[in-house]
C-alpha cells in the first residue's frame, strides 16, 4: 500500500473515521516519526492537538497511552518488552525534548486555552474547526454522499502489486489453490523489509519458472518469534550495549502469513 500521513488531528476530532492500524500502516507511522523527529507521549497522543495521525486512506488512528508508547519506543529503537513505559506519560519525556507535529507544542491543559490558540494556531479555534467538519460530514452522509478527508485517496487507488518467486512447485500450486503464503525470516532481512508495506487489498504475483499467478491479499499477519530467554537476554545486554542488543533482537525471526482472497 502506498501509505502516507496527510494530517494530524486532535483526539476530540470525529472526522475522519477511526481505522485499524495494520502492520503496514504501523511500519509507515514508525518511519514517519523517525523522519520528522517527533517525540511525544501517549498522554499527548490522547490530549494534545494535534497528535493523532491521519492516513491517506482517509482514516485516523487513535490508541491507548501504552499503545502509543510502544509505537514511539520502536521509533526510538527501544524494542524491550516494557520500553513502551518510557513514552507513555509526559513526565517521562522532558518538555525541552518533546517535538510535535505542527501546530502543537504546548498542551492546552498547561495554560489558558485562548493563550494556547494565540501562540500555536493560525486561524479558527481547532475545536470549532473539528465541530464544523463533523457537522458537514453528517450533512453529507444524510445526503447519501461519499465523504473523503481532504487529501485522502480511495483505498483501491493505493494498492500495489508485489512480485514474489515461489520457493518450490508445491508452494506455487498451493498459492494457486488459495492457500496462505508463509515465510519465516529474520526481521532485519531484505525480504522482510521489502514486504513492510504489504497490506490487505494489495496484489501478490507469484512466479515459478515461466508460470505466474496473481491473487489479492485478504490479510497479512506478522508474528515475532522469540523465547523468554531471548527477552531476558535483550534486557540484560541493553544495559551495557544497547546497539548490539537491538541488532540481536532485530535478527530474530518473524513469521509472515499472507492470507489470500
Amino acid at each position: 500500500m502506498k501509505y502516507k500521513i496527510i494530517d494530524w488531528v486532535g483526539g476530540y476530532d470525529n472526522f475522519p473515521p477511526a481505522g485499524e492500524l495494520s502492520f503496514a500502516k504501523r511500519n509507515y507511522l514508525v518511519e514517519e516519526i523517525r523522519r520528522e523527529g517527533y517525540l511525544f507521549s501517549g498522554e499527548d497522543h490522547q490530549e494534545e492537538y494535534p497528535c493523532v495521525p491521519v492516513f491517506n486512506d482517509g482514516t485516523r488512528y487513535e490508541t491507548s497511552r501504552r499503545g502509543w508508547g510502544r509505537i514511539m519506543a520502536d521509533a526510538n529503537g527501544r524494542y524491550g518488552l516494557y520500553d513502551y513505559s518510557l513514552f507513555t506519560e509526559n513526565f517521562s519525556i522532558p518538555r525541552e525534548e518533546r517535538s510535535y507535529p505542527s501546530p502543537a507544542g504546548v498542551s492546552p491543559t498547561d495554560e489558558d486555552w485562548d493563550v494556547f490558540i494565540a501562540n500555536n494556531c493560525d486561524g479558527p479555534d481547532p475545536f470549532d474547526m473539528a465541530m464544523e467538519r463533523y457537522n458537514k460530514t453528517l450533512q453529507a452522509f444524510d445526503r447519501g454522499e461519499e465523504v473523503l478527508y481532504p487529501g485522502a485517496t480511495r483505498r483501491e487507488e493505493l494498492a500495489e502489486t508485489y512480485d514474489l518467486t515461489a520457493e518450490s512447485r508445491a508452494q506455487y500450486d498451493e498459492f494457486r489453490a488459495g492457500k496462505p503464503l508463509v515465510y519465516i525470516v529474520p526481521e532485519n532481512s531484505d525480504f522482510c523489509h521489502s514486504l513492510r508495506y504489504l497490506d490487505a487489498d494489495d496484489t501478490v504475483r507469484l512466479t515459478y519458472g515461466d508460470a505466474s499467478e496473481s491473487r489479492i491479499v485478504k490479510d497479512v499477519d506478522y508474528r515475532k518469534i522469540y523465547t523468554d530467554e531471548d527477552a531476558e537476554g535483550y534486557k540484560a545486554l541493553y544495559v551495557t550495549d544497547p546497539d548490539e542488543a537491538n541488532q540481536r533482537w532485530l535478527s530474530l525471526d518473524i513469521k509472515i502469513t499472507i492470507t489470500l482472497k
